[in-house]
């Protein structure tokens, strides 16, 4: 019984990964995201202590934002996640919460969404894109495991 548990738990888990990973790397290459959700990998200490070199954050479009918000945007080609400071008609500041210095003003249109979700850490292995190889790897082996073809 325990066995069979943990077999559909790692397939359960690897079904879930797989789906986070694919979801992600649609979202993140599509120009217009038609998905509801997006998902990006904090690269920097800027967001310290609230997110992480490595964690993977989750972000959804909004239909406004406001000053208290982490958000994810787009800027001169670079991705960012930062905290909105100052909120006015025309434009947003953002600052990491690490960082001393304000970001130079952006528009509401450069704002890719705002975070709803962060998973510490696996982001650095989603970026490698070795996960999705492993859940490859387990769902087959649970698959095979279950019609016997693995002992």
């Amino acid at each position: 019984m325990k066995e069979y548990i943990i077999e559909k738990s790692l397939i359960v888990i690897g079904i879930l990964i797989v789906g986070i990973t694919v979801l992600g790397a649609l979202s993140m290459q599509l120009k217009d995201n038609p998905l509801p959700i997006g998902d990006a990998v904090v690269l920097s200490g800027s967001m310290e202590p609230t997110l992480s070199v490595n964690d993977i954050v989750f972000f959804s479009k909004m239909k406004e934002y406001k000053a208290g918000d982490i958000v994810v945007f787009r800027d001169d080609g670079m991705t960012s996640v930062h905290r909105i400071v100052k909120k006015s008609k025309d434009e947003i500041v953002t600052k990491g919460d690490f960082n001393n210095a304000l970001d130079p003003p952006i528009t509401a249109d450069k704002i890719l969404g705002k975070v709803i979700l962060s998973i510490p850490l696996i982001g650095g292995i989603l970026e490698e894109k070795m996960i999705l190889l492993i859940a490859l790897a387990v769902l087959l082996l649970g698959l095979l495991r279950k019609r016997g073809a693995y002992e």
